[in-house]
């Protein structure tokens, strides 16, 4: 599995982001993306 970029997760630190919460919801948006993608390509 990839490695997050530390400069990135530095900053998430800093700013007290909650990674874990921040990672599930960059991937809920992602999956969203590639199915509306997906369906227009389609349709």
């Amino acid at each position: 599995m990839a490695q997050l970029d530390e400069g990135l997760v530095s900053q998430a630190r800093e700013l007290r982001i909650i990674i874990s919460r921040a990672a599930e919801d960059g991937i809920a948006q992602a999956i969203k993306a590639e199915r509306k993608r997906a369906f227009t390509s389609i349709a």
